[in-house]
């Protein structure tokens, strides 16, 4: 399939031209660089002879990202374009918003659609209460091939939460409005019964924590062609892990990441106040754009993140590694001692002793012109290196060095 056909070249025009759009924002991922040229020039051809400008725009952002064209100036950007995959998650009405396209990848390869077509029907039963298929955004195209092909399957439809959101002619089908609705439980999906009702869940795509909100999903991945069921336990044990090693430890210093797409920052924050315990010390951070390992490898003294955002796609998750836990906000309520459930479990039946909360707080802000500032009160100590304790370790004589540039010592191997 052409490149013209996989970018949607003559949808994103007649949007365009149609709208009278002049300066448009084009949002790619990271994997689609290599084209961000071949874009720019073909949509300034299929536009013609309207005198568009386009920007690009490099995003890891799960969702659409309203941040990054405020960098070029308040009314630089009339309309964003969003490539490649996203979790459609809503924004809260407060901030500024623009219309979106959002394009997909129209991409079928036949290969990937035999694979996961066959996977669907081997684990299908006819009586098993009906199966329901999820998928990243990016296979949008091919689960509406294998729908044809499996009919007795329900296909999740993917929810408009604005007026201002627009997507292909041909994803019409498979969208449901909910405008000015919250992202779900199981994300960006509208779907017919409860999740427990279904016999099999189906999903295409990499997102890997969402099996701890599931009963037994069977995880389907095109691009590598495997298939991952019965994962619950395994996953489950991996993340209790992290809470344990938090769980033990006298004091703990948290960042509170909040990132796109920003959720209720009031809300969640009277919360976090409410619940901490006593040995919890909070910093708050706010991520504009989007959030990386060097990000947040900025903040040395922190034992652990809270990852809160308003979608449910678990995509940081499962891209980051870091060499401290990066919790959900869910298991930062099982490590407060919060009854809640989580992973198919009940968690703290029974509250903790300690109760109370710390009222010294520190906080990380974003300012005008910085992405991230720290505050003062998040010092660094003033000495790295070996310590040495005078009383276990035996003195010991400086001597002098050789004197001269290095250049110049004539023992030196050449």
């Amino acid at each position: 399939m052409s490149r013209e056909s996989f970018y949607e070249i003559d949808q994103c025009a007649r949007w365009i031209v149609n709208n009278k759009f002049n300066n448009v924002a084009l949002q790619v991922e990271k994997s689609f660089f290599k084209d961000v040229t071949w874009l720019k020039n073909s949509l300034q051809d299929a536009c013609k002879p309207e005198r568009v400008k386009l920007f690009v725009i490099i995003s890891d952002s799960c969702s659409v990202d309203h941040i990054s064209p405020l960098h070029l100036g308040l009314e630089a950007v009339d309309s964003i374009i969003r490539f490649g995959r996203t979790c459609l998650a809503p924004f809260e009405s407060s901030l500024p918003t623009l219309p979106v396209l959002f394009i997909f990848g129209n991409h079928v390869e036949l290969d990937k659609s035999e694979f996961v077509t066959q996977t669907i029907r081997s684990k299908m039963k006819d009586d098993d209460g009906g199966s329901l298929i999820l998928y990243d955004t990016n296979y949008s195209s091919l689960v509406q091939k294998i729908k044809q092909q499996l009919g007795t399957c329900e296909v999740g439809k993917l929810i408009r939460y604005s007026h201002d959101w627009h997507f292909s002619d041909h994803m019409t089908s498979s969208i449901q409005d909910e405008i000015n609705g919250q992202c779900g439980y199981l994300g960006h999906f509208k779907y017919q019964k409860q999740p427990e009702e279904y016999g099999k869940i189906f999903y295409i795509g990499s997102t890997r924590n969402l099996n701890l909100r599931l009963v037994g999903p069977i995880f389907i991945d095109p691009s590598t062609q495997s298939v991952i069921e019965n994962s619950k336990s395994r996953e489950l044990t991996k993340r209790v892990s992290l809470i344990e090693k938090l769980r033990h430890k006298k004091s703990v210093s948290i960042g509170f990441i909040f990132t796109n797409s920003f959720p209720s920052l009031d809300e969640y924050l009277d919360k976090i106040q409410e619940i901490k315990l006593k040995k919890h010390k909070i910093f708050k951070i706010l991520l504009f754009h989007s959030t990386d390992a060097c990000k947040l490898g900025n903040f040395s003294h922190l034992d652990a993140f809270v990852l809160i955002n308003s979608c449910n796609c678990t995509s940081l998750l499962d891209s980051l590694e870091l060499h401290i836990p990066i919790l959900t906000y869910p298991e930062y309520l099982i490590l407060c001692g919060i009854k809640t459930s989580y992973g198919g479990v009940a968690w703290n039946q029974e509250p903790l002793m300690e109760e109370g909360n710390n009222s010294d707080e520190d906080e990380l802000v974003s300012g005008p012109d910085n992405q991230l500032i720290e505050n003062q009160s998040m010092e660094k100590p003033s000495w790295y290196g070996l310590e040495v304790n005078p009383a276990f370790q035996p003195g010991f004589f400086i001597t002098e060095g050789q004197r001269g540039t290095a250049s110049n010592y004539s023992h030196e191997p050449r």
